[in-house]
């Protein structure tokens, strides 16, 4: 679960922290029977039967990274019109109950048409819901027309380590988002917690440092697998043509971990970010 520096963020904002002894399905199903039990309002992606309208609205809320990346790069100006030769040809987004990617995705997918990127969501090997929840689909159809594909049922079970990408750390995909994600993205990969320490360094260390969490960095991490495992390489299409596009989504939400991964504190990242920001406004 979320550690200490994410609870005192919010009860600094004058939030009451309810801790939850269980999984992040067990937490969100006791937010909403506790919102349900109280007449509170209940704002999460994740949808649930009866509970759809304000993921929607969250999931539009997610599809302005995919235009401000499009309008970024040149490849939509902002009429609407498209320079297919700036888009990029695969977008990486880190996936939990999968709504950040089907934000990015659908917006993708709706807006480019034919021109959409190949559009991969990344997940950690010990809470791969979306690959699961494919398998499931699978054999779900092979089930239906009489089980002549021999397709196995998937085991349903995750890493028993957990994850530190705790972000990403869900059992069970949205059935909202899965609506978008099942047809509009292309692939699937889950990679583990190794790859978060040397990604949040890179980025930290970079021309223009980034303070990464921990959680934002899975795209990134199969990125720079996939240069090194040409298998893995040719799966996802990868080429010296390509155009790549990587959504890193958060800061460094747990300083004490941030610190652990990468020997540095995060304020030091951002002081370098902004002393570099400044001298970008400067010369402009």
């Amino acid at each position: 679960g979320e550690g200490d520096a994410i609870a005192d963020k919010m009860r600094a904002l004058g939030a009451d922290v309810v801790r939850v002894q269980g999984t992040y399905e067990e937490a969100c199903e006791q937010a909403y029977n506790d919102c349900k039990n109280n007449g509170w309002h209940l704002i999460q992606d994740g949808s649930s039967e009866g509970y759809e309208a304000i993921p929607k609205r969250i999931h539009s809320g997610y599809s302005l990274l995919a235009a401000e990346m499009l309008e970024q790069l040149g490849g939509m100006d902002g009429e609407g019109v498209i320079s297919p030769d700036k888009l990029p040809t695969h977008v990486l987004s880190n996936c939990g109950v999968g709504g950040l990617a089907a934000g990015l995705g659908g917006y993708l997918w709706d807006t480019l048409k034919e021109h959409r990127p190949r559009f991969i969501a990344v997940e950690p090997t010990n809470a791969d819901c979306c690959a699961i929840q494919t398998q499931r689909d699978v054999y779900e159809v092979d089930q239906a027309a009489g089980g002549t594909g021999n397709v196995k049922p998937p085991s349903g079970e995750f890493g028993a380590d957990g994850t530190i990408q705790v972000g990403l750390d869900c059992k069970e995909v949205s059935p909202l988002a899965w609506g978008v994600l099942k047809t509009g993205c292309n692939d699937f990969v889950a990679i583990g917690d190794e790859v978060c320490g040397p990604c949040l360094k890179l980025l930290a260390n970079g021309e223009t440092p980034i303070c990464a969490g921990e959680s934002a960095v899975a795209g990134l991490g199969v990125l720079l697998a996939a240069g090194q495992n040409p298998e893995l390489k040719a799966k996802l299409g990868l080429d010296e043509n390509s155009r790549v596009a990587v959504v890193i989504c958060e800061t460094a939400p747990n300083p004490p971990l941030y610190i652990k991964l990468t020997g540095e504190d995060p304020e030091d990242v951002k002081a370098r970010r902004a002393a570099k920001d400044a001298a970008t406004t400067v010369v402009a």
